[in-house]
């Protein structure tokens, strides 16, 4: 299994597991177990969880960076979705240290990354104050226009075009199902990780790899629907501050 030595005989690894993975199962804490004594339910190849989950999260790493960044620095969240060039910043950093980690080149993954949030910043304020409601020119629009955004960052990062373009017109094709999860927050990390997972999907069924298509779905995302949702917060709770009044229920949703 080239992980930990099992013996099928007693049921058991010969080898501790190196991880808790539940601390809150006390099955768990028997690091010899396998699959927590319910092996007519689950299977372990390796013996190993959390080497196989950074195999996952290894490609997206930056874009759960600046989420965590949008998630715990207001300041940051403020300035990420105030313009194109605070999108860029964001992008630059997601790029650089997704390059840092996957072996590339930190200056070039800064600027492709750079380059693709700006990109799918641009779609969200071409089409920001349309109705791009599922069945309307609109909505239809917007998912081309992220599918041809998508494939050209798929391009600059040596993949191809129709790759790029499934992975990210895909996430937007679902984008209104994706916005149920977590709904009425300025930011979702869930919403994000349900993209990601989307555009993998749809770049693997469309022949690419699930890593390219998952970043394209992350960023398609972040830095389209998740920086929109952040700055209608940020300009509800302006208006709210000048108007000196508390918000209202629809507004609350927002603050």
């Amino acid at each position: 299994m080239k992980g930990r030595i099992y013996d099928p005989t007693l049921g058991r690894f010969l080898q501790a597991d190196p991880f808790v993975q539940a601390p809150k199962n006390s099955q768990n804490y028997n690091r010899y177990s396998y699959v927590l004594n319910n092996p007519m339910s689950y299977t372990d190849p390796s013996g190993y969880f959390f080497s196989k989950l950074w195999e996952k999260i290894k490609p997206i790493i930056g874009v759960i960076v600046v989420a965590a960044l949008y998630a715990y620095c207001q300041a940051c969240a403020t300035y990420f979705a105030s313009s194109w060039y605070g999108a860029a910043t964001a992008g630059a950093i997601a790029g650089g240290v997704n390059a840092g980690f996957n072996g590339g080149n930190i200056l070039t993954g800064a600027l492709r990354g750079a380059f693709a949030a700006a990109a799918f910043y641009g779609v969200g304020e071409a089409f920001s104050g349309m109705d791009v409601s599922m069945g309307t020119s609109g909505y239809y629009s917007k998912v081309l226009m992220h599918g041809i955004t998508g494939g050209v960052m798929n391009v600059l990062s040596g993949g191809k075009f129709g790759h790029g373009f499934a992975a990210a017109g895909v996430t937007q094709a679902l984008a209104p199902a994706i916005g149920k999860i977590d709904k009425g927050s300025r930011f979702s990390a869930g919403r994000v990780a349900a993209a990601a997972v989307i555009g993998g999907t749809a770049s693997s069924l469309s022949g690419g790899k699930f890593a390219n298509g998952e970043v394209t779905g992350a960023f398609s995302r972040l830095f389209n629907d998740e920086v929109h949702h952040q700055s209608v917060a940020n300009r509800v709770a302006d208006e709210v501050s000048k108007k000196g009044r508390f918000a209202s229920k629809g507004e609350a949703d927002w603050i």
